[in-house]
């Protein structure tokens, strides 16, 4: 599945980091590894039809 990601303290101030593809969606408070860096999770949610397939995915 894609993930829209965003970096930030705060939702208003988030810039988006990209969109990666993960096994399953990530949960508040798992970690994540994302370009070789550990980031928190802290808000996640799901916007269906919003993703396409993804190919050749390195993840």
């Amino acid at each position: 599945m894609l993930v829209d990601v965003f970096d930030g303290r705060e939702h208003k101030n988030a810039t988006p980091t990209g969109c990666f593809h993960f096994a399953r969606s990530p949960t508040p408070g798992e970690q994540v590894e994302i370009n070789g860096k550990i980031r928190v999770v802290t808000r996640a949610w799901h916007q269906p039809g919003s993703s396409m397939p993804v190919r050749n995915s390195p993840f």
